[in-house]
């Protein structure tokens, strides 16, 4: 999940929320 944060830290919350 840090990875993809670091990689895509515009999408870095979205992420968070999808994956959550």
């Amino acid at each position: 999940m840090l990875f993809f944060c670091k990689v895509m830290l515009s999408n870095c919350l979205k992420t968070f929320i999808l994956l959550n």
